[in-house]
């Protein structure tokens, strides 16, 4: 469903066997919501299984990744005897580790993602993790039947075609339908509010960017690389809202309030922000650093990684969601 899953684990017995479990669990859940649509980012998530003692509690922690991948470490139990009750627990406790990793690159909403969880448990998804026995269970009879048996000590490097990520099964793909909860009508409400809001608060350089022929030079490239007006605003505003914090406010950047009075506050009359400040590759950084709170305050999705995979996010916004689509009739702002 557009991301690109790496599990990894150490070629050690109980250490393959858990990890292989996860995978497993893994891609039976994913094909079971992909009919549900968990509005999932485009991105890379990478998981550390480690195997754990027998009943131990399980371990899943988001660690530190990069802007592309999110990264995990997960400790799941290993099964040292057979019964109902151990297997249910170790189906249970993995289920719970693959449903965090997943929600994390979700964009769903909390409550969404609750009722979304309640209904594919309701439709039988713990049985069907578990449908004959733990995969533990399956491993651990297959390598004494085959006699396999784990080489530790002739680690051969895998190939490029061996390594490669295979094309997604039908039905799996990055899905290009309108995302949960999109809808045209809500979107030209959200941009409209966008061409109204955003000139009353910043007047004074919106004076002065017009007066400005390189401002006007601007405009021109940016609505030839296919950017809305309002795109230009949110980023103008996003410009000159951080050079009047970095230049002029008394403000520390730890006071939160402060910092949000600040960029919600209307301009001071008089008191415009150069139009230096406004040029293409700065509207280009600050209209990223928007997307983030656009797709908080626009849509209600919810932004779990750590950190952020902005271009993931701009892919879902564009293509899920109208974000380089919907716009309405308006004056020429600029």
């Amino acid at each position: 469903m557009g991301v690109i899953w790496t599990v990894e684990f150490d070629n050690r017995e109980p250490d393959v066997a858990v990890g292989e479990r996860f995978a497993a669990t893994l891609q039976i859940t994913l094909a079971h919501l992909a009919s549900a649509d968990p509005a999932l980012l485009p991105t890379r998530v990478r998981v550390l299984v480690t195997a754990g003692a027998p009943d131990s509690d399980l371990a899943t922690e988001q660690v530190d990744g990069t802007p592309t991948e999110t990264c995990f470490r997960c400790t799941l139990a290993v099964i040292d005897h057979r019964g109902p009750e151990v297997f249910n627990a170790v189906a249970q406790q993995t289920l719970a580790a693959v449903t965090t990793v997943i929600v994390t690159a979700s964009a769903l909403p909390d409550d969404r993602w609750k009722v979304l969880l309640d209904q594919v448990f309701e439709q039988g998804l713990p049985s069907i993790t578990t449908f004959a026995m733990p995969y533990d269970v399956a491993f651990h009879g297959a390598t004494r039947n085959h006699r396999l048996h784990l080489s530790l000590d002739y680690p051969q490097p895998f190939t490029s075609d061996v390594a490669t990520c295979p094309d997604a099964g039908p039905g799996l793909d990055f899905p290009d339908t309108p995302g949960p909860g999109y809808a045209p009508s809500h979107s030209y409400e959200e941009v409209r509010f966008r061409y109204e809001d955003i000139p009353r608060r910043m007047r004074p350089t919106l004076a002065a960017l017009r007066q400005s022929p390189a401002f006007a030079d601007t405009v021109a490239a940016l609505r030839d690389r296919g950017w809305l007006d309002w795109h230009i605003l949110l980023a103008a505003h996003s410009v000159a809202k951080n050079a009047r914090f970095r230049y002029r406010s008394t403000c520390s950047p730890d006071d939160v309030e402060a910092v949000r009075d600040l960029f919600l506050a209307p301009e001071p009359d008089d008191d415009p922000v150069p139009p230096r400040f406004f040029s293409v590759s700065a509207l280009e950084q600050a209209l990223e650093v928007t997307l983030p709170a656009s797709a908080r305050t626009m849509w209600k999705l919810a932004l779990r990684q750590r950190p952020l995979d902005i271009q993931a996010i701009k892919r879902l916004m564009i293509t899920r969601y109208g974000w380089a689509r919907d716009d309405i009739e308006h004056e020429d702002p600029f």
